[in-house]
């Protein structure tokens, strides 16, 4: 999918000892992985700016495993869902620390 032009990007988290996505579910779908990418659904926050194409960092967190273990892409607009347990993910991200992180995630 094409990256808008004016495309945001959003800090997810989580934290697989509160969340229903667990670790077992984060291992199959990198082991299902179909030219590099999986499908997931996810909960966010700042969910009004939120757009198809956008895109994410997940950060895990609340472990010795912290960190980010994966980029993407936001394949829909967002939609309405249940309240899911990881109620402070999707943090839009200034374009300074996107920056940041893009570098980080390159390896520069």
């Amino acid at each position: 999918m094409p990256v808008p032009a004016e495309a945001k990007s959003y800090l997810m988290r989580w934290n697989p000892s509160i969340s229903s996505f667990t670790e077992k579910d984060f291992e199959e779908c990198v082991e299902n992985m179909v030219h590099g990418m999986f499908r997931m659904n996810w909960s966010i926050r700042e969910w009004e700016e939120a757009r198809r194409g956008d895109l994410f960092f997940m950060m895990r967190t609340g472990d010795d495993k912290a960190g980010i273990v994966f980029t993407g892409q936001f394949i829909s607009d967002p939609y309405p869902g249940d309240d899911w347990a990881e109620g402070h993910s999707g943090a839009l991200l200034p374009e300074d620390i996107v920056t940041k992180l893009d570098e980080l995630c390159e390896g520069d």
